[in-house]
């Protein structure tokens, strides 16, 4: 299964537990930008809103989000082994 068939089947359950959205933001990921997801949300009527390339502020907290998993996380999960 592709990256945008997940990214498809994540929003269909998020869609059953939560109800539709009225769009979804998203950084220009090639799973992101698919036909297969772009078709989806548009028969869905959900519209796709992506963050600006090469602009990491639009997305900040998930910039944030990532780094401090990352030195949180991740780095100490090297430093054990």
């Amino acid at each position: 299964m592709g990256c945008s068939s997940r990214c498809k089947r994540v929003i269909k359950e998020v869609i059953d537990w939560r109800g539709k959205p009225r769009f979804i933001r998203a950084d220009n990921g090639k799973e992101f930008r698919s036909h297969e997801l772009v078709d989806f949300c548009q028969a869905e009527g959900i519209r796709l809103k992506f963050f600006q390339a090469g602009n990491p502020m639009q997305n900040a907290h998930i910039e944030r989000f990532n780094r401090f998993y990352r030195e949180d996380v991740l780095d100490a999960c090297i430093s054990v082994v």
